[in-house]
């Protein structure tokens, strides 16, 4: 029984609420965040990229990495997926690939 429930949980993927502002001090890996779409675009790897930005202007880079369908700029939308950092020149950028997109309520 205990091996059944062990296998559950590492099946069950389990995303962390974080907001724009507190990713840089997130120390989780799998994450979902709210925002508004803000572009729309196609990155050099023919990926469909997106950006969802907070009431402050702040934004988060998120990459489609499943057959999701594209959301829609002006849509505010929850996204779930795992956390990416990079070490860009003088800052930090912080992406996500997502695994699932929810409408915002």
């Amino acid at each position: 029984m205990q091996i059944i429930l062990i296998i559950l949980q590492l099946i069950t993927r389990i995303y962390h609420p974080e907001t724009i502002d507190s990713l840089n001090e997130s120390k989780y890996e799998y994450i979902s965040v709210a925002g508004v779409v803000s572009a729309v675009m196609i990155n050099g790897d023919g990926k469909i990229e997106f950006r969802i930005t907070n009431k402050r202007q702040q934004f988060l880079t998120c990459i489609l990495v499943n057959n999701i369908d594209q959301p829609r700029v002006g849509i505010e939308i929850i996204v779930s997926g795992k956390k990416n950092v990079y070490n860009l020149i003088m800052r930090q950028h912080i992406e996500i690939a997502v695994d699932k997109i929810e409408p915002a309520e």
